[in-house]
């Protein structure tokens, strides 16, 4: 047995009979079908990256009284050290699909992690849904899951509440006994869950006295009967080619919409039962949204870098790096305000792992230029970063940007080496005046 787990190892657990389907058809094997086969490869290559020798301690831990390594994302931080190696760790990660992978791994088990942080609120729930969730987190990290989550309901009449919808569209429990209980209807969006271990079904919505049907949370691993994934459209299948579509053609998370077929799930897998406000405890009391907003705010940071590199470079390219309008538009890098904020929260007093959560939320956001006091709409800054500073300034100002028809075919770009270029056909890189070498690794690992 390896140090920890592999790429080809989570490769094989996919091949466990889940029932998806895309475009009306039933896919045999997820791992092989041409709409999912290389962001399953991308999935899988960061474990590789994780068991590579040289990784092995910036990615994994050893928990107590196990003899195999997990991810660092599994890691509840007891001390500044911890957090740090642990943020360490999802970046990282992050930078191997360039900040692409919204919901890679670490997303969920981050999730988990503030969850059982806050184990005290499952406690006042029920001492049951207590272990439960204690028992189900030990599974899931020992295991090393890359999970997914359905947490939100599916749009239907919007002037009907949740609990007024048919009781096939949304998910709700429609029997139970000494097994567990049934669940029947749809929840959304179940990013990456082509390429997941399990799914963890909760309410991020909001629910009223008297949806308590609706009102529950659980796990299930894929392949439970009665599961049914419906894939949206696929863009991996639709892309050309790794340079003509370097993001799309292996970074595809695939949303999908998770059908619920009278599924049984035993009572060793539920959190939340017929509770509405625990469904919101469950993220907002305990630092579950915190911890996997967190990540998310890692993984945007690794984003704007490669977005800003991009931008740069295409300056270069086209000669308008030092054009005065261009120089004072690219974002100034702030790093030297990660060791303050640090000591800010830390101060050397008593480590508490919320709280520095929250500081480096307010690092990340506030690394980009926004305003670190306003943790409250750390999202919303996030979204206008990316929309603003980054997508914006690399493909849409017309000062970085060069008219559309230069955008290329990879057989039209390639310089031939068995002779004259075709009519038509342009040197390797060439774009205006400069000479752009931005090229993706067919795998950045």
């Amino acid at each position: 047995m390896t140090d920890c787990k592999t790429g080809s190892e989570h490769i094989k657990s996919l091949k466990d009979g889940r029932t998806v389907y895309i475009d009306g058809k039933l896919v045999p094997d997820v791992t092989e079908h041409s709409a999912f086969r290389n962001s399953v490869k991308s999935a899988a290559l960061l474990y590789d990256y994780q068991a590579r020798p040289e990784n092995i301690e910036l990615m994994t831990y050893l928990p107590e009284g196990s003899n195999r390594r997990i991810n660092r994302a599994w890691q509840m931080p007891r001390n500044y050290d911890e957090m740090i190696k642990r943020r360490r760790a999802m970046q990282a990660w992050a930078s191997l699909s360039y900040g692409f992978m919204g919901r890679s791994p670490d997303h969920l088990a981050s999730a988990l992690v503030g969850q059982r942080m806050g184990i005290e609120v499952f406690e006042r729930h029920g001492p049951k849904r207590a272990q439960a969730l204690r028992d189900y987190f030990e599974e899931a990290s020992r295991n090393d899951y890359f999970l997914t989550y359905v947490i939100i309901n599916p749009q239907a009449e919007r002037a009907k509440d949740w609990g007024e919808q048919k009781e096939e569209m949304v998910a709700r429990i429609v029997d139970e006994d000494s097994g567990g209980v049934t669940i029947r209807g749809a929840k959304m969006l179940g990013t990456s869950s082509i390429m997941a271990n399990e799914v963890f079904v909760a309410n991020l919505q909001p629910l009223k006295p008297g949806e308590e049907d609706l009102a529950f949370s659980c796990a299930l691993p894929m392949n439970a009967k009665g599961l049914r994934v419906l894939s949206r459209k696929s863009y991996e299948a639709a892309a050309v080619s790794i340079f003509d579509n370097p993001i799309s053609s292996r970074f595809d998370e695939n949303d999908a919409l998770i059908y619920f077929e009278d599924v049984k799930v035993p009572w060793e897998r539920i959190f939340v039962h017929r509770d509405t406000d625990m469904c919101r405890a469950q993220f907002h009391d305990t630092a579950g949204h915190t911890y996997q907003n967190y990540q998310s705010q890692i993984r945007l940071s690794v984003k704007i870098k490669f977005m800003t590199g991009l931008a740069h470079r295409i300056t270069e390219a086209i000669g308008t790096t030092n054009i005065p309008s261009v120089r004072t538009a690219r974002p100034s890098g702030r790093t030297q305000q990660h060791g303050q904020c640090h000591d800010g929260w830390y101060g050397g007093g008593r480590f508490d792992a919320r709280r520095m959560v929250r500081a480096e939320q307010a690092f990340h956001v506030f690394r980009a230029g926004a305003d670190a006091g306003s943790l409250s709409a750390h999202r919303q800054h996030a979204a206008r970063i990316i929309r603003r500073r980054s997508y914006y300034a690399a493909l849409l100002d017309p000062r970085l940007q060069g008219p559309p028809t230069q955008a290329h075919h990879r057989r039209d770009a390639t310089r031939r080496k068995d002779g004259p270029r075709r009519e038509g056909e342009v040197p390797e890189g060439r774009v205006g005046r400069g000479r752009l070498r931005v090229r993706l690794a067919p795998y950045p690992i």
